[in-house]
Formats: C-alpha cells, sequence, structure tokens
C-alpha cells in the first residue's frame, strides 16, 4: 500500500511539473528575473528554430521566388539568402533574457489584461515532451496561436522542463521583421 502511494505521488508530481514550469516561467518573466530566465529557457536552441521559422517565411514570399525559378536570374535567391542572414542576425540580437524581460516591462498595468497571452492548450506530446498553444493579442482569431514546445532535460544535479522551442504564425513573424527593419 506504501509503494502504491508513493507511485501515484510520483506520477502527479510528473503530469503536474510542466504545469509548475509554466507559472514559474510567468512568474519570472513578471518580476523580470533575468538570471532564472537563463535557465528556463535553451536560448540557442530557440534562437535555431525561430531562425528556421524565418528562413521559410522569406522563402514563402512569391515575388522573388517565382522570378528566380522562371528567369534563371541568381539575384532574387541571393537577395533572400541576405535577408534570411541579416533576419538571423537580428534574432541573435533579439533574443535574449534580457530583451523578453524588457518587452514585458512595457506592458502597462493598463494594458495588462489586454496584453497578457492567453494559454489555450496545453498538453504531453511523448514522457519527456509538452506542447503549449497561447493566444496573444497581436493575432487575429483567424491566425494560428504561438507554439511553445518544452522538453524534460536535466538541469545540473536535476532534471526539469525547459523551453526548446517557440514557434510564431507566419503574421506575427512577418510583422516583428516589419518593426525591426
Amino acid at each position: 500500500m506504501k509503494y502504491r502511494a508513493l507511485l501515484i505521488l510520483m506520477v502527479v508530481g510528473y503530469v503536474a511539473s510542466p504545469y509548475a514550469a509554466l507559472v514559474k516561467l510567468q512568474h519570472d518573466l513578471s518580476t523580470h528575473d533575468v538570471t532564472a530566465l537563463r535557465a528556463e529557457i535553451d536560448w540557442d536552441q530557440v534562437r535555431t528554430g525561430l531562425k528556421q521559422d524565418i528562413r521559410a517565411t522569406l522563402s514563402g514570399i512569391p515575388a522573388p521566388t517565382k522570378i528566380a525559378a522562371r528567369t534563371d536570374d541568381d539575384l532574387p535567391a541571393f537577395g533572400s539568402g541576405f535577408a534570411a542572414h541579416l533576419a538571423g542576425s537580428a534574432v541573435d540580437d533579439a533574443v535574449t533574457p534580457q530583451h523578453l524581460c524588457d518587452a514585458f516591462s512595457t506592458i502597462t498595468p493598463e494594458a495588462a489584461d489586454i496584453a497578457q497571452p492567453t494559454v489555450t492548450s496545453a498538453r504531453f506530446d511523448g514522457l519527456s515532451s509538452f506542447h503549449v498553444t497561447i493566444r496573444t493579442a497581436e493575432l487575429a482569431e483567424t491566425d494560428p496561436p504561438v507554439r511553445l514546445q518544452m522538453r524534460l532535460v536535466p538541469h545540473g544535479w536535476r532534471i526539469g522542463w525547459r523551453v526548446t522551442r517557440v514557434s510564431l504564425p507566419d503574421t506575427l513573424l512577418q510583422q516583428k521583421m516589419a518593426n525591426a527593419s
């Protein structure tokens, strides 16, 4: 009976752990705890994923790609590659714990209810993978949500959940790229 209760407690703890990690992440964002954010997010993997999304968005822009395919002109492909490189550099510069905290600190208390992201779903995708979908104020109802992927990974001597991927919808990516230029 003791072992059964211990097993049930362990399963409940495991199932609750990614939700607790999300609450902690939200708390650290609201208190601007840059040090904690460094440990809770795998910044290299998140940056790499965002660069892949930007490259896919840029390659999805029809005009240069279609022209290059029809005229065998390498200049549009070069321009697209150059834009992807610039966007990648911007991701490296902008996607940091400090910039994330700064972005959350610009939300005024009056706008907090409107600007606060809303978790629309959270689910396990495997034993060590957890996906979260989020709606933000910038997204239209027809836009796909922001997606977070969390993985169960070692943190020094313990195991915990870390954000390893952030996927932004194309409309939000294009909006952010336009604001950056």
